[in-house]
């Protein structure tokens, strides 16, 4: 099975690409290695990503939105950092 798909010339006029290239040969990322840990890395930011969306999707079909929904979403989306406990509001 194929890993990477032949994304043919219509990625190649999309901005992100051209960006990618530029900051790739800006940051001296010429390496196969170098390249694919950037890859590893999205990938588990999607897969966090993701996780999350599906959490949200999981809390949407549980609750009412009259029932704290949109706080659960801001919960979600803006968890306490560590600094923040004990903090007194």
């Amino acid at each position: 099975m194929k890993h990477y798909a032949d994304r043919g010339m219509d990625v190649l006029r999309e901005p992100q690409y051209m960006a990618h290239v530029q900051a790739m040969t800006a940051e001296q990322l010429h390496s196969k290695a170098d390249i694919a840990a950037e890859l590893a890395f999205r990938d588990i930011q999607i897969k966090k990503a993701r996780g999350m969306v599906a959490a949200l999707c999981m809390t949407a079909k549980r609750k009412s939105y009259t029932d704290g929904f949109w706080q659960d979403v801001n919960e979600f989306l803006n968890p306490p950092q560590a600094s923040d406990a004990g903090e007194s509001k």
